[in-house]
């Protein structure tokens, strides 16, 4: 038979079998102090949210803040600042077309463009477009592009691209700027119609050269001899060829050497940060082009 319970035993009964259901514990146990997972483990408090939150902190989210409209105008400045002291930075470039042919612009500096200011003579965009670029402005512009010499040709494929970069950037060029323009364009022509000539007969003597200095023993010096143009008394150059035209005065128009001329210019005024027989070479090159000096072989 089966013994009656009364009801100190019934409760007794209860009081295990609570004990053998799980708890369901809200907070991770094993973050818990020992006495407290205790006290749960037995039954003795009650989860609430009170307690609950005590045991268990919550981290606090902190709100990002927004920046203001003043943090971010200065911001945008300092990173405008940032590109423009850089210029070899990433940018979007535009393109001028040739005919087929697309080469690159900076619609946000002439300077850049033509290779002048801070970006120094020569190192433009334009100076290393190829030769099919510079052949096809000189033809748009009605003038022999054959054979290319870019030294007498900088000027006019210059002062076009710079009218092209105006009409493209503001619509027109300066109204103050246009009777200016026009000069120095018609100018620009028609030097290269009177240097063009000799651009013929230097490049026949080049090849010429070409075919009478192979095998000649390396490290000699080419010397180079002034003509009847340069020995003209009337001649006027100025900028950076005026040392180079009174080094030549007064050596009586001797033929010289790229060194000589550089020590030569040097000693008669030429004042400048960068390499001084860059100069010389230039304006040797330039003037040999020109007509006025004559290359008289090596020594």
């Amino acid at each position: 038979m089966k013994k009656k319970l009364d009801m100190r035993t019934r409760a007794v009964a209860k009081a295990k079998t609570s004990l053998l259901k799980p708890i369901n514990v809200k907070v991770a146990s094993k973050k818990q102090p020992i006495k407290v997972l205790k006290t749960l483990s037995k039954g003795r408090i009650k989860l609430t949210a009170e307690n609950t939150k005590t045991l268990m902190p919550v981290e606090e989210t902190v709100p990002e803040k927004k920046p203001t409209k003043k943090e971010l105008k200065a911001e945008n400045e300092a990173l405008a600042d940032k590109i423009a002291a850089a210029p070899d930075a990433p940018r979007i470039e535009a393109h001028l077309r040739v005919g087929e042919l697309a080469v690159p612009v900076d619609v946000g500096s002439l300077e850049r463009t033509l290779g002048a200011g801070m970006y120094g003579h020569g190192d433009g965009l334009v100076d290393a477009w190829p030769d099919t670029a510079w052949s096809g402005l000189l033809a748009h512009l009605g003038l022999p592009a054959f054979p290319l010499d870019r030294t007498v040709a900088e000027r006019p494929v210059k002062r076009l691209v710079q009218r092209l970069w105006y009409e493209a950037t503001q619509g027109h060029v300066p109204t103050e700027r246009t009777e200016v323009f026009a000069a120095r364009d018609a100018e620009g022509v028609e030097r290269y119609k009177k240097d063009f000539p000799n651009v013929a007969v230097e490049a026949q003597a080049k090849s010429e050269r070409a075919k009478t200095s192979f095998g000649r023993k390396p490290g000699t010096e080419t010397r180079y001899m002034p003509t009847d143009l340069l020995k003209d008394k009337k001649l006027a150059l100025g900028g950076q060829q005026a040392p180079l035209l009174a080094f030549f005065r007064a050596t009586k128009f001797a033929a010289a050497t790229t060194a000589e001329a550089t020590a030569g210019m040097l000693e008669h005024g030429l004042v400048t940060a960068t390499k001084p027989e860059r100069i010389a070479g230039f304006y040797i090159c330039t003037w040999c082009k020109r007509g006025l000096l004559v290359r008289n072989g090596g020594v």
